[in-house]
């Protein structure tokens, strides 16, 4: 056996001693696991505050009213995303887990013997790539994932989420203040007291943090109102990009290993490279004169080559006698035809009506020159001159033709 063929079967065997083993899938389930769990407590928290805002939206106060529903919102947006990429990597987890199953590990070495048996070799050689590529494939990609996100210093979120609890406690203390506050306003009216706006002094600090320049918010509720101020600014900014780094590492990155495997199955096993070279073989016995080794392969480039040069030289003579051009020929000839026929008989209709006037015209016009030459002889006391005393053109004026 050549080393050419040799080494694939060495690194099958690696590989599923790699699978059997599960030398990196506790590794790869641990990482994968993290990326979900951390996922899963951003929805959480972004669903407080959410519920946050809704209940400070919900009292209606004015100028405080509207950027809460606009921020409220936005939040349901970056809710939708959270989701998207959860079931993302949820499914990841669980293509992760089938790929520990001793099944499968079992059904890739049975695969693994079966590509030896001749009947048998092509599918399942084929089904013996695609199990490689999830067990032991799926865990060394998110390994290699794992990697490459240490080596850019890609925490996915890990720092702003320990940020984002400590913030989403404040919204809630400052919350439950103002609500009690709310209902001691709303005592204070029913018991008649003049005077009292629902939380004054609340709607008077947002409205001076918003003439601020810096977002040095000091005093009552800061959390809250350092929040409204940045409209949740960093919040959705952190978590957008969070989603988008799942997207790319769990949906994008699997595609294009995907797309791999699909092309290495191709290569190795084309049914119309297979078809083509059993032709070749077939053609190289038939002729005893051609090497056996068959063509090379820029004899094959220039018998293409010079197939499609015939093919494009005689795309004129093709046209030229095909019945379509043959027809559209035929055709424009009938219409020179008629459209010459029509134009000579038009013309000489026009003549044969033109001649009676012509005729009558005649005498009249001969008449009118010869009163016209009368007067001119009268005028100068001198008989008419005849066409024929007329002195010739170009010659003597003293003679007269006679």
């Amino acid at each position: 056996m050549n080393l050419s063929k040799k080494y694939p079967i060495i690194l099958v065997v690696i590989l599923i001693g790699i699978s059997v083993l599960g030398l990196f899938e506790k590794q790869a389930l641990t990482f994968v696991s993290g990326v979900f769990e951390k996922n899963l407590r951003f929805i959480e928290l972004t669903a407080e505050v959410k519920l946050v805002i809704s209940g400070l939206s919900s009292i209606k106060l004015p100028f405080i009213e509207g950027m809460t529903s606009d921020l409220d919102q936005g939040l349901g947006k970056v809710l939708e995303y959270l989701l998207i990429t959860d079931i993302i990597s949820f499914l990841q987890v669980m293509l992760l887990s089938i790929s520990k199953s001793w099944m499968l590990k079992l059904i890739m070495v049975v695969l693994f013997l079966l590509s030896f048996v001749k009947s048998t070799k092509a599918i399942c050689t084929k089904l013996l790539i695609l199990s490689l590529s999830l067990s032991p494939g799926l865990a060394i990609y998110s390994l290699g994932v794992q990697q490459l996100a240490k080596q850019s210093s890609i925490d996915f979120g890990e720092k702003y989420l320990k940020k984002l609890e400590t913030q989403v406690d404040g919204l809630k203390s400052d919350k439950l203040a103002l609500m009690k506050q709310h209902q001691s306003d709303l005592t204070k009216i029913k018991n008649g007291q003049k005077g009292i706006h629902i939380l004054q002094k609340f709607r008077e600090d947002v409205s001076y943090d918003f003439k601020r320049v810096k977002n040095d918010i000091h005093g009552l509720h800061t959390h809250i109102r350092l929040f409204i101020r940045e409209a949740g600014h960093e919040m959705k900014s952190k978590i957008y990009g969070f989603c988008s780094m799942i997207l790319f590492c769990m949906l994008v990155l699997p595609l294009g290993y995907a797309l791999i495997i699909y092309m290495l199955i191709s290569s190795l096993f084309n049914i119309n490279s297979t078809h083509l070279g059993l032709m070749a073989h077939q053609a190289a016995s038939s002729d005893p004169e051609k090497p056996s080794g068959g063509p090379t392969f820029g004899q094959k480039f220039k018998k293409v080559f010079n197939v499609y040069l015939e093919e494009f030289h005689s795309i004129k003579n093709k046209a030229a006698q095909s019945n379509l051009v043959q027809t559209t020929v035929n055709e424009v000839e009938s219409i020179e035809h008629n459209i010459a026929s029509k134009v000579e008989a038009s013309v000489g209709n026009q003549v044969e009506h033109s001649k009676p006037d012509v005729q009558k015209e005649a005498p009249q016009t001969q008449s009118k020159v010869t009163v016209k030459k009368t007067s001119e002889s009268k005028d100068g006391n001198k008989p008419p001159e005849t066409a024929s005393e007329k002195p010739r053109q170009g010659g003597n004026p003293s003679k007269l033709s006679i």
